[in-house]
């Protein structure tokens, strides 16, 4: 039984003397600028689009074709799920099946958080058989670079993104699906497909690609500006190839001439980019690992966030320990103070700005007993902090083949900002590598 001051000292309740509220702007109010934009361009803000190119995937004839009995589904998202069914079916979007040729999968509802539901499909054993068609999806050295020197930004969602793009007759057989209601198939790309992503990126880029200060991420399309002017040009570029191919975006979604933009999970502007706010609070809110399987989730969301934080190999020591083999799990106070050192380095996270080819690059690279941290800056300021575990043998360098092999691994990371380069500056504190 714990007093009060006990309670106190241990956090476990607290004195609150002065409760105020603040006013808040509703979510849904708009500026009349974008307002207007949108009643402007009417066309292309309602409806789902449908893109021109019929897709065609191909399924390994030497798989076992299976039909996937339908799943139980609760009660009280029984309505919402026929409710679901009857607009896709309205909509083209799906169509029912009486007699299946192909594979019949089951069925996975998503809720989403306005109350309604996404259906998917669980395609493992489709998956299993379709055809892989590689694409090169962007990642954040490929985003990150194109948005030096941009001060305005606009983005666009599409709206129902994969139901955009229309199956022909063969693949759409392949796509059936179990419910409860009887056997559908989509008619469109459906969610829950392997391929999926890579095809949707390949078909808006086919749409978009060529327009200049444009980028693409699945169904978000970032237009960025030094100016005004610049922007109000991509941006008139993107709604005519829209209308021209039947493209629609959605409106509660769309950011319209903002000086920051939240995008690839970060938020960018004119000085660099940070993580998103809400990623943030949702991993500082998070409570401490009680086994080897959550340490691991809980390491994978601090991983999103690495480029943030730095030396997090020599932080993360502590708690990637406990997941070695041969080590029980059993949460110490080091642990826990290691883990709230990584939640305060990502609670006060540096603004990385935006990398620049026509500036000098200076990679800063450090060594210690159990791991090496680099970062590349421009002009002083951070562009990407990053780290790496030393292996057991590693260890039993020595410190000056250490501080080498940090060098060899920080070219190795930024490979792709520094080759081909002539303006590269390494810096290390260690004296007997550049005596």
């Amino acid at each position: 039984i714990l007093g009060l001051e006990s309670c106190k000292r241990f956090n476990l309740i607290q004195r609150i003397d002065e409760v105020s509220t603040t006013e808040k702007t509703e979510p849904n109010v708009v500026s009349v600028e974008k307002q207007e934009f949108i009643k402007s361009n009417i066309d292309v803000f309602e409806g789902i689009g449908k893109f021109k190119d019929k897709f065609h995937f191909d399924v390994d004839p030497n798989c076992k074709v299976t039909i996937k009995p339908p799943r139980r589904i609760p009660l009280s998202l029984q309505p919402k799920v026929k409710d679901a069914l009857i607009e896709l079916e309205n909509q083209g979007i799906i169509c029912k099946v009486d007699n299946p040729s192909s594979f019949v999968s089951n069925l996975v509802v998503v809720e989403k958080p306005n109350g309604k539901v996404r259906l998917c499909i669980d395609p493992t054993d489709l998956n299993k058989a379709t055809k892989r068609m590689p694409h090169l999806i962007p990642s954040m050295q490929d985003i990150s670079h194109k948005l030096s020197n941009k001060s305005v930004f606009s983005l666009l969602d599409l709206r129902d993104g994969f139901y955009n793009i229309v199956l022909d007759e063969e693949s759409s057989e392949h796509c059936a699906f179990s419910t409860p209601f009887g056997t559908f198939k989509f008619l469109r790309l459906p969610f829950g497909l392997n391929i999926s992503p890579e095809i949707f990126q390949k078909f808006t880029e086919k749409i978009f690609g060529d327009i200049e200060g444009l980028l693409i991420y699945f169904d978000d399309i970032l237009v960025s500006g030094a100016n005004e002017e610049e922007h109000d040009l991509i941006l008139k570029q993107v709604i005519e190839k829209a209308r021209g191919c039947n493209v629609k975006f959605n409106p509660a979604k769309f950011q319209y001439k903002v000086k920051s933009v939240k995008y690839f999970g970060e938020v960018f502007s004119q000085e660099g980019h940070t993580p998103d706010p809400d990623r943030i609070r949702a991993i500082t809110a998070l409570e401490s690992p009680k086994s080897k399987k959550e340490l691991q989730r809980l390491l994978g969301l601090f991983n999103f966030l690495r480029n943030y934080i730095p030396n997090m190999a020599e932080v993360t020591a502590p708690l990637r320990e406990l997941l070695r083999k041969d080590v029980a799990f059993l949460w110490m106070p080091k642990h826990e103070q290691a883990l709230a050192k990584l939640k305060d380095l990502v609670s006060k996270p540096p603004v990385l700005v935006h990398f620049d080819e026509n500036k000098p690059i200076i990679i800063q690279c450090d060594s210690s007993k159990n791991g090496m941290g680099f970062s590349l800056f421009q002009n002083g300021r951070p562009i990407m902090y990053g780290s790496k575990s030393l292996t057991d043998t590693q260890i039993g360098y020595s410190q000056t083949e250490k501080e080498m092999l940090a060098i060899c691994e920080s070219v190795k990371k930024y490979h792709h900002f520094v080759y081909g380069r002539s303006n590269v500056v390494v810096q290390t504190d260690h004296k007997p590598l550049v005596s």
